[in-house]
């Protein structure tokens, strides 16, 4: 089969070449004598609901109705068998010792439908088990370390799912359904924010955690997790994991055609409102009397340029040079340089991250380049995050 063919196509074309051999045996065994011409007419009757189980596999292919159509199938096959075996039971009681010609045709046409009964019983249950959820974690962790992705977010995100399987158990990626994604996000919207940090909660599970602040006075009870950190924390990750590792294993991923909906009892994220520009005005007159370089500089620069103070920490002096025309950059493209010389990546939050920022004439008129250039060129120009030296 192509890695990249749905495997239910196989099994559908599978079921017609079946039902389609089914149909032909039984017409054959039917022709072998007149003392079978009362089975005629359910045979017949087989054929119009086997007509009826191709169009309703057309339909499959068509439309997610995957497995309401198999079990139709599956259910024919049973009262089939069902049928051939009451069949071969009666014409042993009334004709034990007189051979039979059709007896070996029923009984082999009994053993494929048994055989096939195996096959789809598996197929209605999702196929062939996958591998284990901890199982594909270790392989996705792997993996997604080689993509140049954070590792404190790759660390999460495999904390997260690991919080998953202890909730839902550690089962075939390929076997979980809506309910456990489903309970676990009402779970989840129950559980202490600080569940993870607080000696309160240590050697505890979620659903302990749950319990145990559940049943604090009021007062006393712990913030839960946000609406959006259960998306973002916990949802997103398990998107992303079952619809990377189902595919490499040859499944449908489960949440793939379901909706995974958020409490609405879920607590609200805390508004953030922005700085009013008076505020900002009081804020940096308070830092242009701080001595510490990154005191002074750094709620100015935030503000002014838009990045991150996690960008900002890391700058060296080299990041920071003049461009034709005579104004002042701030260079997040480039590598950083370690105290023997060598190359060290810049951290960022994504590609997007690495861009040239201007560095706006105010700045420069606020006399921030000439601080930069009291520093050595690998040097970093706000060292005191890294070390306890101190600079003017």
């Amino acid at each position: 089969m192509n890695e990249n063919q749905d495997p239910r196509d196989a099994i559908i074309t599978e079921l017609k070449d079946v039902i389609s051999s089914l149909i032909e045996d039984a017409r054959q065994v039917a022709d072998v004598t007149d003392q079978v011409m009362a089975e005629q007419d359910r045979l017949h009757a087989l054929e119009l609901e086997n007509q009826e189980y191709r169009l309703n596999a057309s339909a499959i292919e068509r439309d997610s109705a995957f497995k309401r159509e198999v079990n139709d199938v599956y259910s024919s096959f049973i009262n089939t068998q069902a049928m051939i075996l009451e069949t071969l039971h009666r014409r042993r009681e009334t004709e034990p010792l007189n051979p039979d010609p059709i007896l070996p045709g029923l009984e082999a046409l009994s053993e494929k439908i048994a055989s096939l009964n195996s096959a789809v019983e598996i197929m209605l249950d999702g196929g062939r088990p996958g591998p284990l959820l901890s199982v594909a974690l270790e392989e996705w962790f792997s993996v997604r370390s080689g993509l140049g992705i954070d590792q404190k977010k790759i660390d999460t995100d495999y904390n997260r799912i690991k919080d998953f399987i202890e909730f839902s158990g550690d089962k075939p990626i390929n076997k979980y359904r809506f309910l456990d994604f489903q309970s676990f996000a009402n779970l989840l919207a129950r559980v202490p924010a600080s569940y993870s940090v607080k000696p309160e909660f240590r050697d505890m599970t979620q659903v302990q955690a749950v319990f145990h602040n559940d049943n604090l006075p009021l007062h006393k009870q712990h913030r839960t997790l946000t609406g959006k950190t259960i998306e973002t924390n916990y949802l997103s990750p398990l998107n992303m994991i079952f619809h990377d590792m189902c595919a490499h294993h040859g499944f449908t991923s489960p949440l793939a055609n379901v909706t995974v909906r958020i409490s609405a009892d879920a607590r609200d994220s805390t508004a953030r409102l922005p700085f009013e520009v008076a505020e900002l005005n009081r804020w940096f007159a308070f830092a242009a009397l701080e001595d510490r370089g990154d005191n002074k500089w750094l709620p100015l620069l935030g503000t002014v340029t838009g990045a991150r103070i996690g960008e900002l920490i890391p700058l060296q002096r080299k990041d920071i040079y003049q461009v034709e025309g005579g104004h002042w950059v701030l260079d997040l493209t480039t590598d950083l340089t370690d105290i023997e010389g060598l190359p060290v990546a810049r951290r960022i939050k994504n590609k997007s991250s690495r861009r040239i920022i201007a560095i706006h004439q105010s700045i420069v008129d606020a006399g921030f380049i000439d601080y930069v250039k009291s520093f050595p060129k690998d040097g970093r120009i706000f060292p005191w995050p890294f070390t306890t030296e101190r600079k003017p």
